[in-house]
């Protein structure tokens, strides 16, 4: 969303890395190993 592609082209290589394998699990549905529950917004987020 927004400008969050170019702000993570200025991470290090690693992170990046780290990013979009995180982003592909959570595309093919899978949950990435170091994420956590969003709390505070409502239930299902």
């Amino acid at each position: 969303m927004g400008d969050s592609r170019k702000n993570i082209r200025e991470f290090p290589s690693e992170v990046q890395k780290a990013v979009g394998y995180a982003l592909q699990l959570v595309q093919s549905g899978e949950t990435p190993m170091d994420a956590k529950p969003f709390k505070g917004v409502g239930s299902g987020v």
